[in-house]
């Protein structure tokens, strides 16, 4: 859950790791704040000035309030942060996603009706797709949060729920989710040559799959 002392120090790493995992010396450059101030803000040591908090907020597209602790909900406030939102979900040990492509930009037009005929890409999440991959322990609840989320915001668009209603079972919703864990993929241990030799095991194995599925 984080340092609960120093949640301004949590969210800051939180958006250095969102933002690409950039170091502190990268992240500090673009919020135009010394290194070492960035680093202090983060363990908690100093803290941040009103302005400074300001200006965080600004350049990283949050809240104050999410900032600071006061909101538990992160806030997608532009393209990156969707982008950023992908990318850990696809970092993440615990689930799997199955993505599909289909590049037709060459022959795509605007009155393009048939999937044949049009670029596209899908996401498919399996419920059981521990069966298939022993990783991936959290596909089913992944599932069941997305037909919750879907079912939700579903009724607010259409009236069924007030924003108030909305924005209580959000909150309540998210907060049961904050118990279950997960783990992001890290090969940084792993030397190249290790890598390397894994990736062809890998490829040999995709390889044999796809023969002996033509047979």
């Amino acid at each position: 859950m984080g340092d609960k002392e120093n949640l301004f120090g949590e969210r800051l790493k939180m958006l250095r790791s969102m933002q690409g995992n950039k170091s502190q010396k990268d992240f500090a450059a673009e919020l135009g704040i010394p290194q070492p101030t960035l680093s202090s803000y983060e363990s908690g040591k100093i803290k941040p000035t009103v302005d400074a908090i300001i200006n965080i907020a600004d350049k990283c597209g949050v809240s104050i309030d999410w900032l600071c602790g006061r909101d538990e909900t992160f806030h997608l406030g532009s393209l990156g942060d969707v982008l950023s939102c992908f990318l850990e979900l696809y970092e993440t040990n615990e689930f799997s996603i199955k993505t599909s492509i289909h590049d037709r930009v060459d022959l795509e037009s605007k009155d393009a009706t048939e999937d044949e005929d049009r670029n596209w890409i899908e996401l498919k999440i399996y419920h059981n797709e521990v069966f298939h991959n022993p990783e991936a322990t959290l596909n089913q609840d992944l599932c069941s949060a997305i037909e919750k989320a879907y079912k939700l915001t579903n009724e607010l668009r259409h009236f069924e729920r007030s924003q108030e209603s909305y924005e209580r079972e959000k909150l309540y919703f998210i907060d049961n989710m904050r118990s279950v864990p997960i783990t992001k993929i890290d090969h940084s241990d792993i030397p190249e040559e290790e890598q390397r030799k894994r990736m062809l095991e890998l490829m040999k194995a995709e390889w044999e799959a796809m023969e002996n599925g033509d047979k």
